[in-house]
């Protein structure tokens, strides 16, 4: 099971990808290309499943036999490598390796200028930033390690699919959910056989989510522009925020989100390239585009916008395509997108399933129970205070570079408005929108930094006095904390964190369960230092239960209306035993509960006010 689940892992991640590179001479440098070596090999692995289910053949002995043909194709591709010696491997990676740093020297200053000085720190500090979200990326994959799908869609949809798929079936899917993924997983369950187990395809999730920070930190790095590692930031914390535990566990809206980013991501990166260069960027971006498409019906918007996109940004290579070449451009998506929606539009004609009919009339429900105007409130409770960077990314648009304005804008703000309109319920709708939203924030607030350093003459920032950057970095910093920790979230946080001082059950069991929330009426006595708790500041007249005299004297007194007390208070005091059995059979005392709550248990009695 290990042995074929591990192999299913890697023809999912990395096998077909890395045959495609190799073959095609794909062109790029080491990040590039070790991104597009995940989501080609899902693609190869979809048209394949696909293809073998219409053929009946989809069984383990196929697919071994197609994994086997793979290792031998790798082989041939990399013989001359496998050939060299290993310090000449070890030299071609390190040479690769320098090549993808030369950005950090261009960006180094060569002058002592104040600005360049403060702009490259800028750069590196937002870099830094960026890094921390790729890293806490692969914290989130680490994490699914040993996990099983537990999300009612997965459960319901997309691993049902996969089961389906693995069984030699095409999955019946009246609300044309795309099989991209599914597909993928199937291929571990059969590898797998009888029992397979879900540890493998819950490693694939995490990866999308992880990817997305790798692409906005390349991009920041290769072209040195801060704006993409600010948006690797925001990013982060928005996509946490509003998707949560579903980040990981099996639903198709970060996988569409990370094909979306991947097809602008490919533009972006053939910019600098030559014409052939650009051409083939412009095929990998159809082809990325289409893999969206086919994640989820979000991405078909990606699909149809890339074009658009590669007008714009890659003239070069739009002008070497000859009306041959743009067919067989115009080829891929018919071949990946096309068949199963044909085949989605003919099950539409057959009566549709009770969950499939349980789906669209919750949907349409929605939308008939909701005027326009609670939808629109829904959708801003759901987006929180990350609702900032949405607005930001409206009135910051004349700081985005022009070069990026209207693409990032049409990849996030029609989602949004739809998302808002129809399909507010969940804030997981909307994360196609999520890293454009990001990106366009992050230019803003990049394109924000520049103009202030135009307008207030920054560039001679070495005549300014030393005070006025200070305190500008002193409010900086409060508005971030303010923003990041506001006051009733620390308040809150505190709360709860009191209520779990020293015995934490003890606490819910016999304080806050049964006196109540709060309590100021310093009514209680004990030795349990209870007033250290929330809501329970002033509530306990503090004793010594090994003096026996004064507890008695206490009792007497007449204000105690609780007595929180050791269990075993002779092992403190014999005489302290006899004070509270007397007082329990003169009907004064009776005990509502004990608890072992704490490091010895507690019991606590009521004391009536008769005497």
């Amino acid at each position: 099971m290990i042995f074929f689940g591990t192999l299913g892992l890697l023809q999912i991640l990395a096998l077909p990808g890395l045959i495609l590179i190799k073959a095609l001479k794909v062109r790029g440098g080491l990040v590039e290309r070790m991104i597009y070596c995940f989501p080609l090999s899902l693609l190869v692995n979809y048209l394949a499943v696909f293809l073998l289910t219409v053929a009946g053949i989809y069984i383990r002995l196929v697919v071994l036999i197609l994994i086997a043909l793979e290792i031998f194709l790798l082989v041939y591709l990399f013989r001359s490598s496998l050939r060299q010696p290993f310090s000449a491997m070890i030299q071609r990676f390190y040479a690769a390796f320098v090549s993808e740093l030369n950005p950090f020297h261009q960006m180094v200053p060569n002058n002592k200028g104040v600005y360049s000085i403060l702009s490259f720190g800028i750069w590196i500090v937002f870099g830094c930033s960026a890094v921390s979200a790729v890293l806490w990326g692969l914290h989130v994959w680490r994490l699914n390690f040993g996990t099983i799908f537990s999300g009612q869609d997965t459960l319901f949809s997309w691993n049902t699919f996969a089961e389906s798929w693995a069984q030699n079936l095409i999955p019946v899917s009246h609300g044309a959910y795309p099989q991209l993924v599914p597909t993928n997983w199937s291929l571990s369950y059969v590898l797998q056989g009888k029992d397979a187990v879900q540890l493998f395809n819950t490693l694939i999730p995490p990866v999308f989510f992880l990817l997305i920070f790798v692409m906005l930190f390349d991009l920041g790095f290769q072209k040195r522009e801060s704006g993409f590692f600010i948006a690797a930031v925001i990013a982060r914390y928005m996509m946490k925020k509003l998707m949560g535990d579903q980040i990981a566990d099996g639903y198709m809206d970060v996988p569409v989100s990370f094909m979306s980013l991947l097809a602008v991501y490919t533009l972006l990166k053939g910019i600098e390239k030559d014409k052939f260069g650009q051409f083939q960027t412009i095929i990998l971006a159809v082809v990325f585009a289409s893999g969206a498409a086919i994640t989820k019906q979000a991405g078909l918007m990606i699909l149809a916008l890339t074009p658009f996109f590669a007008a714009i940004w890659l003239k070069d290579g739009i002008a070497c395509i000859s009306r041959r070449k743009f067919f067989l451009i115009l080829l891929i998506p018919c071949m990946v997108v096309l068949p199963w929606y044909l085949l989605c539009w003919i099950n539409s004609r057959v009566p549709d399933p009770a969950s499939g009919e349980l789906l669209a009339d919750g949907i349409r429900q929605f939308n008939e129970r909701y005027e326009w105007s609670h939808k629109l409130f829904l959708a801003r409770q759901s987006l929180g205070k990350y609702v900032v960077f949405f607005i930001l990314s409206i009135i910051g648009l004349p700081l985005i570079p022009k070069r990026y304005r209207l693409p990032f804008f049409l990849c996030s703000w029609p989602l949004v408005i739809v998302w808002a309109a129809f399909f507010s319920y969940d804030a997981r709708n909307l994360a196609c929108a999520l890293p454009f939203i990001a990106l366009s924030s992050g230019m803003a607030v990049d394109g924000g930094i520049r103009w202030i350093a135009d307008l207030t003459g920054m560039r001679k920032i070495s005549q300014i006095k030393v005070w006025i950057p200070l305190t500008l970095l002193i409010v900086a910093l409060l508005i971030g904390l303010w923003f990041l920790l506001p006051e009733a979230e620390l308040s809150e946080v505190q709360r709860l964190k009191q209520r779990e001082l020293f015995g934490k059950e003890l606490n819910e069991e016999l304080l806050y369960g049964i006196i109540g929330e709060e309590h100021h009426e310093k009514d209680i006595l004990t030795d349990y230092p209870a007033y250290f708790l929330s809501g329970y500041k002033d509530c306990c007249e503090m004793a010594d239960f090994s003096d026996a005299p004064a507890f008695e004297w206490l009792l007497s007194k007449g204000t105690i209306r609780y007595i929180l007390i050791p269990e075993q208070i002779q092992n403190h005091s014999q005489d302290s035993a006899v004070v509270l059995d007397k007082c329990v059979q003169t009907g004064l005392c009776r005990q509502v509960g004990c608890s072992a709550g704490y490091y010895e248990p507690y019991c606590l009695y009521t004391v009536s006010e008769s005497k």
